[in-house]
């Protein structure tokens, strides 16, 4: 089985490009995704650190990035750094709220563990929920 990983922020700058994030179809988002990388490659931002602030803290310092809102910044605080308490919030877990739970849902009994709430809410829904 071949396995792959995420490329590096040199290997997005280097062997990418603009041209080769939008041909992978990140579209207006390969931007995004570009200027980012440069900032980490030079050590101008560093996404490690993140790791040790609250969530709350960390997702203040993600917003601040070109092109980076709620949900990216909590995709990231959830999958890259760590912080299981992050509660992304994507088109499914948005009709999730709207569909079963009337357009709100309190997360606060999830406290700590939110982010692996989120991830059952997300695998029910994308495969029993509409297989009913």
């Amino acid at each position: 089985m071949t396995s792959y990983a995420f490329p590096t922020p040199e290997q997005i700058l280097t062997r990418a490009g603009i041209r080769g994030l939008i041909s992978i179809g990140l579209g207006y988002r390969a931007h995004y995704v570009y200027r980012v990388a440069e900032l980490i490659s030079s050590g101008k931002y560093n996404l490690e650190i993140l790791k040790l602030k609250s969530k709350d803290e960390a997702e203040q310092e993600l917003l601040k990035l070109y092109g980076v809102g709620p949900k990216v910044a909590n995709c990231t605080l959830l999958f890259g750094l760590g912080h299981v308490d992050a509660f992304p919030i994507d088109v499914w877990i948005q009709r999730i709220i709207s569909e079963v739970y009337n357009g709100y849902l309190d997360i606060s009994p999830f406290k700590g563990v939110a982010g692996i709430v989120q991830q059952y809410m997300f695998y029910y829904m994308r495969t029993s929920y509409y297989n009913r």
